[in-house]
């Protein structure tokens, strides 16, 4: 992350978003990947508020899913000791 927030446009769905960030480029253009991987599924006819709150419920299940490998992770690890 950089250490100043700057200004940047995100494409969320069907809109184009103007926000502050401290994320540096190559972290902006993964979130950015990861987002677009989820809209290119939907049908354009989806409204933009339903693409928002499907974007929000997919990277919220992928950290989740994170989230318990690396606690499976430290209990394997606990259990090596």
């Amino acid at each position: 992350m950089s250490a100043e927030p700057r200004k940047v446009n995100l494409k969320l769905g069907k809109g184009t978003y103007t926000l502050w960030t401290v994320l540096d480029d190559n972290a902006l253009k993964s979130l950015t990947h990861m987002i677009s991987e989820v809209t290119e599924k939907l049908e354009e006819q989806v409204p933009q508020e339903d693409q928002l709150a499907i974007i929000c419920m997919t990277l919220g299940w992928k950290l989740e899913k994170i989230s318990r490998r690396l606690r499976l992770l430290l209990e394997t690890m606990d259990k090596m000791k």
